[in-house]
């Protein structure tokens, strides 16, 4: 199987956005224009419906270039990610991992570390706004209120959608199913290294939940969030994270 070409210079800071995690992650990315999607393999194109927009093959193909230069660095071997029937990435035995992706670039990250299940969303600062006039159907009262009271609302209601999209991410398949952004409340827990970094715990849900760490930033143009959900095997599923979104 063909080799991922190496990388780009980075779009936005990827060693910020690896330091978010907790075991340590192999993080890689890919621009969205770096190949025209015309030059896939088939089996890559054809993983997407014939309809899809041409928005969505370039950050599709981006996310699946990502994933093979992380798998690649952090297993020496070279693998391409195939998708289940939904769609969902499935990552090799071993490998646990998530990719998001803004409308520049993807990113991935992987880890090795057993029964850990990871999750990481970029959104642009620029859709702050957009997401501000649905913050009721994304935070609880609770979540609402704190944002409102935060120097900057827009922002924070940001932070708390890439923080439970981050979340989302890091759960096996079946937890995923019917999880709404009113699901599982986040609490703030404080701030790690810089001072906009704020992390999360989630309250309520499965108790092995509580175990779950998710650490929110400003990278650059984006906010970045990062979940690290240890334990898979007390969900009851020993079944990988996949990429998706909140119903």
């Amino acid at each position: 199987m063909t080799a991922p070409p190496p990388g780009r210079a980075a779009r936005t800071d990827g060693p910020r956005l690896a330091a978010l995690f907790d075991p340590a992650v192999v993080l890689a990315m890919a621009s969205t224009d770096e190949t025209p999607f015309p030059d896939w393999a088939l089996w890559i194109r054809t993983a997407l419906p014939e309809e899809a927009l041409p928005a969505r093959q370039r950050t599709f193909a981006a996310g699946r270039l990502a994933a093979a230069r992380a798998i690649t660095a952090a297993t020496g071997r070279t693998h391409w990610l195939d998708a289940d029937s939904r769609g969902a990435p499935l990552w090799p035995p071993g490998v646990s991992g998530s990719i998001s992706h803004t409308g520049e670039f993807a990113v991935c990250v992987v880890t090795r570390a057993r029964d850990t299940g990871l999750g990481i969303d970029v959104e642009p600062i620029a859709s702050a706004p957009g997401l501000h006039t649905a913050r009721r159907h994304i935070c609880t009262p609770a979540e609402f209120e704190e944002a409102a009271g935060a120097e900057d609302s827009l922002t924070a209601v940001l932070r708390v959608f890439c923080a439970k999209e981050a979340l989302y991410k890091a759960l096996p398949a079946p937890l995923q199913e019917g999880l709404g952004f009113l699901s599982v409340p986040l609490r703030r827990s404080g701030t790690r290294g810089a001072p906009d970094t704020v992390a999360f715990r989630p309250m309520g849900g499965a108790p092995a939940l509580s175990q779950a760490v998710i650490r929110t930033a400003v990278v650059g143009t984006t906010m970045a969030a990062a979940a690290t959900l240890p334990r898979l095997g007390a969900l009851g599923t020993d079944t990988y994270p996949e990429d998706g979104e909140f119903g």
